[in-house]
């Protein structure tokens, strides 16, 4: 790769290791991109507004570059304007500058660019190519896990999801929301909640709950605490069949205590109208076959409905967490997660980590 400026050091900047057969592979950068970024921060002190919620200083490849922009930031968010003067006092200071290329290197960045319009553009570039390299880094990271075989197996599948994860959450580009974009779709919600009377979230349908509530919104955690055989299961389980069944919306639930056939047992004797008890027994069925039929019908509207079980009883919140993501990831799922009876211990953390509503039973919870 040639050198564009003569102040840059070569020394330790851009490393490599011949792989086996004898080829070099530099890891993903374009110079040239964090070039006109630098330039045109120095070129217009207004620049620095429209990318500093976008770049890091570990986003350059260059180190140089990285302590160049640290700099920048620096004076940033001291509201002091970003020159050449100011950044090289800035960099004398760390005790950087001559490992940064002196002034004239950053006379020569400013010359690099004609204007600043495109520094969006740039810093965009800059940001891609690092997270192609967190990527590979992430990579060997989780080769490496591989080879750790006394761990446990759950720990080292959410350590390599956590990896993945955090490098998309780092690549999502944020704004600000204008308020007038939102207008018309507030109004709809408006219009359509006065016109059919419903909530705007999802019904339970529940009335006076629906009221209080307001229905159930994403990023709500809802609690069910009572104590034991009062209901608090039943209770949920109508929720999620009610929103899978009438309103489409994909339901997870995570079963601590009942099987998964236990769990089935109770979604159709409830949309059929059937006692659970004659279901389990197989006795005092109407001799009409009235409830056979209503439970064929049951079976059906059950059979459409995007409800997914786990019935693990062991179920850690790590695990619920990984389970979660996978689910939400496979099924596009932005419904409910229904973690069942929990214990204190795994309450804070399946309830924040797993679950969008969730029941506990107060006996476990009391006097800690």
């Amino acid at each position: 790769m040639p050198e564009y400026f003569s102040g840059y050091n070569v020394q330790n900047d851009e490393a490599h290791a011949p792989n086996p057969f004898g080829q070099v592979r530099i890891p993903p950068h374009q110079i040239e991109a964090e070039i006109s970024v630098l330039g045109a921060l120095l070129l217009d002190t207004q620049a620095i507004f429209r990318i500093a919620d976008m770049l890091q200083p570990q986003d350059f490849y260059r180190h140089q570059h990285q302590r160049i922009f640290e700099a920048m930031l620096d004076l940033f968010v001291k509201n002091e304007p970003i020159d050449v003067l100011s950044v090289a006092a800035r960099l004398e200071e760390k005790k950087f500058l001559e490992q940064s290329g002196g002034k004239g290197y950053l006379a020569e960045l400013v010359n690099s660019v004609p204007t600043s319009s495109n520094v969006t553009h740039y810093a965009s570039l800059v940001r891609k190519k690092k997270v192609l390299r967190d990527l590979i880094e992430a990579a060997g990271a989780i080769g490496e896990l591989g080879y750790q075989e006394n761990a446990p197996v759950e720990e080292l599948l959410d350590n390599a999801e956590q990896r993945v994860f955090r490098i998309s959450q780092r690549s999502l580009s944020r704004n600000f929301v204008p308020v007038r974009g939102e207008l018309e779709r507030a109004w709809e919600r408006i219009e359509q909640r006065h016109s059919d009377g419903t909530p705007g979230g999802i019904a339970t349908k529940f009335r006076d709950l629906d009221m209080l509530l307001a229905g159930l919104h994403p990023s709500d955690l809802i609690v069910l605490a009572a104590r034991p055989s009062l209901g608090k299961t039943s209770l949920a389980l109508d929720i999620a069949r009610h929103a899978a069944v009438l309103q489409s919306v994909p339901v997870g639930i995570f079963s601590l205590e009942m099987s998964t056939q236990q769990v089935v047992d109770r979604l159709i004797a409830s949309q059929a109208r059937v006692s659970l008890w004659k279901l389990r027994t197989g006795r005092n069925f109407s001799k009409n076959q009235e409830e056979f039929v209503r439970i064929r019908e049951a079976l059906e509207q059950l059979a459409k409905a995007p409800i997914f079980i786990d019935d693990t009883v062991s179920n850690t919140a790590l695990q619920m967490r990984a389970l979660a993501r996978r689910l939400q990831a496979g099924a596009c799922m932005a419904g409910c997660r229904l973690p069942g009876h929990l214990h204190r211990s795994q309450f804070v953390d399946a309830a924040i980590q797993a679950g969008r509503f969730c029941r506990c039973n107060p006996r476990h919870t009391e006097g800690k």
